[in-house]
């Protein structure tokens, strides 16, 4: 996942077609954000079926950022998203799957205030699951 200038990666989930990582990430946002960008790769095994540490891209998808937050800051409450899973960065290339995303507004750690206006804006993402189209 990539928020800016910010990049996170999941832990690999072995042999698994419908992988959930259960991971939680934290990203400082700006108002020339607009996007939380995720990437799917799967890692190639050699022939004895141990990974070669090769991986290819299987999909691609973005969460506007704005729904996000006037979700969350007009609810209280997390956002989920099953974000649709592309071959590619192009809206009309071949649908690959789901992303299962949870994204919540979060309090900025000196103010504990959730709509405080001087300090930067705060997202986590959460529960990160895909499916395979």
């Amino acid at each position: 996942m990539a928020l800016g200038d910010t990049s996170v990666t999941t832990k690999a989930v072995p042999s698994d077609a419908n992988p959930v990582w259960g991971e939680e990430f934290e990203f400082e946002i700006n108002p020339s954000q607009c996007y939380l960008y995720a990437r799917v790769y799967d890692r190639k095994r050699d022939k004895r079926g141990d990974l070669t540490g090769k991986s290819f891209l299987v999909g691609y998808t973005e969460i506007a950022l704005e729904e996000v937050a006037i979700f969350c800051l007009s609810n209280q409450a997390a956002f989920t998203t099953r974000a649709p899973l592309r071959a590619s960065r192009n809206p009309a290339a071949q649908l690959v799957g789901e992303l299962e995303v949870v994204v919540q507004h979060l309090p900025h750690p000196k103010t504990d205030d959730v709509s405080s206006t001087g300090a930067s804006p705060r997202i986590g993402a959460s529960n990160l699951q895909s499916t395979a189209g």
